[in-house]
């Protein structure tokens, strides 16, 4: 599989589901997510070449949305053995420019969420620190 991306992928911070707008069926969960495309961690697997229309609920308003719509087209498919699912890569289609715009800023919330769990993750113990002035 080529990896010819050219939007930076951010890895989803929390648990963000992609319901079918058609059946509000759950297609999967969001694994990672670019401005053009999205990984799935789903139970079944989804067949190449499926094309979707998707919701996904977002964790709080964003430019007056609390849902955004897409379309979505799946490219591949594989068993992670690991968790027992399947992780599903798509090509996300149709996006307006505010749909951009809304998914830019959720990837940015991500980003700052993942860069304070790591920050948390590295800081010192305060009480043990000797600080002189």
């Amino acid at each position: 599989m080529s990896d010819d991306r050219k939007f930076v992928r951010r890895s989803a911070c929390g648990y963000y589901h992609v319901y079918s707008r058609a059946t509000n069926k759950l297609i999967g969960r969001v694994v990672n997510m670019s401005l053009r495309g999205i990984m799935l961690i789903s139970e079944e697997p989804i067949e190449a070449s499926k094309m979707l229309k998707c919701k996904m609920e977002l964790p709080e308003e964003i430019l007056e949305s609390k849902l955004l719509n897409f379309d979505a087209e799946s490219k591949w498919c594989r068993k992670n053995e690991t968790i027992d699912c399947y992780e599903t890569g798509f090509l996300i289609h149709g996006a307006t420019e505010k749909d951009d715009d809304i998914l830019k800023l959720l990837m940015h919330i991500w980003m700052a969420e993942k860069s304070d769990t790591l920050n948390l993750k590295k800081a010192p113990e305060t009480d043990k620190l000797k600080i002189r002035y």
